[in-house]
């Protein structure tokens, strides 16, 4: 997982960039308005509240359901390693974010706040590792594309060999 986020920074380190700056400074604007309106405003406030309003955990849902799809949206060749358990723990995590925030509807815990800062960072933190599974070539590379022919013949080649019928 970390190798293939490694393969696509690699690939296209402004593209990553682009990504991860539009995701966590535009996305969180759930988080960052209320938070720089009421400093501004000189009102008081504190971040816990904010984070336990439910924009952190949404966002971490969000993130996490678009790294998933870059799994479903790989090619089945492409697909190596464990991607089901990938989108196993993408699901696990999803379910238990959106359980806190139903749990912090109704409550102000500070222990709450506290569980939903640490699985909301943990999701983001998982998100940023599906990266890895982002399709950033819309064409592949000639020498894929030739490997993956010449592994097709070869298939096909051993086949022939085993058919009885020429």
């Amino acid at each position: 997982m970390l190798e293939r986020l490694t393969i696509n920074f690699k690939k296209s380190p402004g593209h990553f960039w682009a990504w991860f700056c539009f995701l966590f400074i535009i996305g969180l604007m759930g988080l960052w308005i209320p938070i720089c309106y009421m400093w501004v405003k000189d009102l008081p406030y504190t971040i816990g509240n904010v984070i336990i309003s439910g924009e952190f955990s949404t966002f971490a849902v969000v993130t996490l359901i678009e790294g998933a799809i870059n799994i479903f949206n790989m090619p089945p060749s492409k697909k190596k390693g464990w991607p089901s358990f990938y989108i196993t723990i993408s699901l696990l995590l999803i379910l238990i974010n959106l359980f806190i925030y139903y749990l912090s509807l109704d409550t102000n815990n500070g222990k709450l706040k506290w569980i939903t800062l640490i699985i909301s960072i943990l999701s983001c933190v998982f998100a940023v590792l599906l990266y890895g599974f982002k399709n950033i070539d819309i064409e592949e590379d000639a020498s894929i594309v030739t490997e993956d022919e010449n592994r097709e013949i070869e298939a096909n080649a051993q086949e022939s060999e085993t058919n009885p019928i020429p």
